[in-house]
């Protein structure tokens, strides 16, 4: 047995999706045994260990020799201690895990208990409100945050040797509180459900004597046979042939018999855990949402009723002269539509005019109506970009509605917008969970105008649901395909509308320009070279380049950061930077890096420049707020003079550099290229050939989903339609 302090992290990937809850520290020894002496530094692995300064641990398992680390110590079982003094206190409380304390709140607690503040708080938590000073509010935020942490951890370290990571055993904790330990004992199966692996649930079974032809573990993998559907390609469900087809071959690789998926099948029925709707196979959760969601579109679009006493068109006249422009008839058909309907979609590629209709609706909408109007868009660029091209105050539908990623998938709306009229921009990014908030947000009798894209590529999170409100034609849409003077000058706008009809003949100039390469690492050289040199002539804020993948390759978003930041922001002698051993970075003052983590301040996918470099800490700003970021938080920022086409969405820069070769294969897609052109608003610079845009071009298949939702919109419409008020 060893007695450890820790240190720091050499490997954690906490906060990531593919979050396996493998750690790998630096600890500093306490009690040793007959391999290492005290105060020595050495390296522990194991799964799911905590982390926290001061905090300590007792260690059971083997000592290991590593190529790269030397010896190390593979931890087994551990338990997790928090020493009874200043240090380990309040560096555990305010270590970040227990959210609502500060480091000026634990201070302050461990000023009223001593050194008995943990066995206190263990006992009896509610006396965090003998501390004088914090507010009720903040009281109850504690309470309740202490009490999850302290109980989960008792959670991760029953598991700890069965690698399940943190992440999927926080999602079980929040669905079955004080039962988690019970009910995983009792069908170690539900994890998988959470997002388990198979073979994690595989091996609790085993230790607890479970049969292999348990009823929960059949459900599991006929689970995981939907869920690996709706990954691939963000899909909301899967078809029943494909299902089943699916089903069929897992059976057989796992030696099932028929009877028993049958039997599965029943119970997953009977419980509802999975949905058959339309030939359609859902987990239960997704259906609920795709439900809610027709729900909510009827709602908005029926609860609102016009009242116009005023020549619609008159209006629209006064504002062009007011506002100095000219609107082309289908404009001003969008204007017309926004004054008489409760939802609209005005759906336009580049160049053909959002701004100016959305100007001249504002323009009525405040001048005429005396309605108030509420801008929004899906990130802090997005957001900015508005407010530049329109001079409206605008925000990001996080912040305004207060969503993060802990409370996305949860039922209840914290914010009612009270603005009579809301308007969303780039509303393609718009996943179902966040349209879902976003429209439960919108009173009954208030108005709701998406602009968007159709033709850019769809959410990062699952669904289509701008593509799916328009096929269902239930929901008034209008289409601005002019593209206007100013814009068809452009090459850029010009590829975008030969792009999305499957033109393969496309302008080169000095706005649009190939440089021909035939491999990845010619690329991601040019590439570099590129960016430097567009530096130069746009700022490092309007340049960015843009890849298909993060990884995998030489030209992928996380290599082509670090080429990138070698050449534009080097390190040296004398130059203050924080390694993140995680990740293989080095954050530097002056380099941009973009935010990873939903919260109401920021959105995943800001950007943001380092304006500070601490021993253990770096500070960005994020337009005028800046944030924090501890060492252990550095797993929600990267750099990014590069990010994926996915990424971009939302933001535009004045010069881009993107990359399509043949080796992307499957990532070749009509709407991955157009997403990538449009980012940019001056010069695009695309390093690949001419092959593999052509391929690009003639690929629709990116704008496809399994989804349910244009089908149920529809039913909704005809079903209240007939029957009943929504």
């Amino acid at each position: 047995m060893l007695v450890c302090e820790y240190d720091s992290p050499i490997l954690s990937h906490e906060g990531y999706p593919d979050d396996t809850g493998f750690r790998i520290y630096k600890c500093r020894v306490l009690e040793p045994d007959n391999n290492c002496c005290e105060d020595d530094i050495i390296v522990i692995k194991g799964n799911n260990i905590p982390r926290a300064n001061g905090l300590c641990y007792k260690f059971e398992g083997t000592w290991k020799e590593s190529p790269k680390y030397g010896m190390q110590f593979q931890v087994s079982v551990f338990e997790e201690i928090i020493p009874e003094t200043y240090k380990g206190i309040v560096g555990y409380l305010s270590s970040g895990r227990i959210d609502g304390i500060t480091s000026e709140l634990a201070e302050m607690i461990y000023c009223k208990f001593r050194n008995d503040t943990i066995n206190i708080l263990d006992e009896d938590t509610s006396r965090i409100k003998e501390v004088p000073g914090i507010g009720e509010k903040t009281c109850d935020k504690i309470i309740q945050n202490y009490e999850k942490e302290r109980f989960l951890k008792k959670v991760l370290i029953r598991f700890a040797k069965y690698k399940i990571s943190n992440r999927v055993l926080e999602r079980v904790y929040f669905e079955h509180g004080k039962n988690t330990i019970v009910d995983i004992l009792e069908n170690p199966y539900v994890l998988t459900e959470f997002g388990a692996d198979l073979k994690a649930a595989d091996r609790i079974a085993y230790d607890i004597k479970l049969p292999k032809g348990h009823t929960g573990r059949v459900e599991a993998i006929m689970l995981e046979t939907v869920a690996s559907i709706e990954r691939s390609n963000r899909n909301v469900c899967a078809p029943m042939e494909l299902f089943l087809s699916e089903v069929r071959k897992v059976a057989t690789a796992y030696h099932i018999p028929y009877e028993m998926i049958s039997k599965a099948e029943d119970s997953f029925l009977a419980n509802n855990k999975i949905v058959y709707y339309n030939n359609l196979v859902y987990r239960k959760q997704n259906f609920d949402i795709e439900n809610a969601l027709a729900k909510e579109i009827y709602r908005i679009v029926k609860g609102f009723t016009p009242h116009i006493d005023f020549d619609i068109d008159a209006e629209i006249k006064k504002s062009e002269r007011l506002l100095n422009c000219r609107l082309h008839k289908i404009q001003q058909e969008a204007v017309r539509e926004s004054v008489l309907n409760g939802m609209l979609i005005i759906s336009g590629g580049p160049g053909t005019g959002k701004t100016t209709v959305v100007n001249v609706i504002r323009n009525i909408f405040e001048r005429v109506l005396k309605k108030d109007m509420l801008f929004l868009a899906p990130t802090g660029r997005a957001s900015a970009r508005m407010k530049e091209s329109s001079g409206f105050p605008a925000f990001t539908v996080h912040k305004h509605l207060h969503i993060n990623d802990d409370n996305l998938m949860k039922d209840e709306v914290e914010v009612q917008m009270e603005e009579a009229c809301a308007v969303h921009d780039e509303t393609s990014m718009l996943d179902m969970y966040v349209a879902l908030k976003l429209f439960k947000s919108i009173k009954t009798g208030s108005q709701l105008i998406l602009l968007g894209d159709v033709e850019q590529l769809p959410s990062v999170g699952a669904g289509a649901v701008l593509r799916d409100m328009i096929d269902s034609g239930c929901v008034p849409t209008v289409f601005l395909t002019k593209v206007f003077r100013q814009a068809a000058g452009s090459n850029i706008y010009l590829n975008c509308r030969k792009i999305v009809k499957g033109n393969l003949s496309l302008e080169y100039g000095d706005d649009f320009v190939l440089n021909e390469v035939y491999d990845l690492e010619a690329a991601a050289q040019v590439m570099a070279e590129t960016f430097i040199q567009e530096v130069s002539t746009f700022g490092l804020d309007e340049v960015c380049c843009l890849c298909p993948l993060k990884k995998s390759t030489v030209a992928g978003a996380t290599a082509m950061n670090f080429r990138i930041q070698k050449m534009i922001n080097p390190g040296g002698d004398g130059i203050v930077e924080l390694y993140d051993s995680n990740s293989g970075t080095y954050y530097r003052a002056n380099d941009r890096v973009m935010n990873l983590k939903n919260t109401e301040d920021l959105t995943n996918g800001d950007l943001g420049i380092i304006t500070e470099v601490g021993y253990n800490y770096i500070i960005a700003k994020f337009g005028d707020f800046y944030k924090t970021y501890e060492y252990n938080d550095l797993d929600k920022v990267t750099l990014a003079y590069c990010m994926t086409i996915h990424k971009s969405q939302g933001s535009e820069f004045k010069s881009v550099i993107s990359t399509l070769l043949e080796e992307y294969s499957i990532m070749l897609q009509m709407n991955l290229f157009n997403t990538a052109v449009s980012r940019a608003k001056t010069k695009f610079t695309m390093v690949g050939n001419k092959k593999a845009m052509e391929i690009a071009i003639l690929n629709t298949s990116g704008l496809s989903r399994y989804t349910g939702l244009s089908d149920k919109i529809i039913y909704i419409f005809d079903y209240y339609g007939k029957n009943v008020v929504a």
